[in-house]
């Protein structure tokens, strides 16, 4: 590694834990599709949970995006 360059192993661990965010996510997203396009009636019950229950998924992304963004 020269100077200047990422530290490879920098990298590795950053992409995990984007690679674990991501995977939390996909239900979140799964349920925004369901809200916007309406592909199901929804279910208000199941709504309310995993906005109690995911949440911190979401903040987590969001957490690992703006460290990302600060650093470029």
């Amino acid at each position: 590694m020269t100077r200047g360059e990422p530290d490879p192993e920098v990298i590795r661990r950053h992409l995990a834990a984007l690679r674990e965010a991501l995977s939390n996510l996909r239900p979140i997203a799964g349920l925004r599709n369901v809200l916007v396009h309406g592909y199901l009636q929804v279910d208000l019950a199941i709504l309310e949970r995993v906005l109690n229950e995911r949440l911190e998924d979401l903040e987590e992304f969001a957490g690992c995006v703006e460290a990302h963004l600060a650093r470029a």
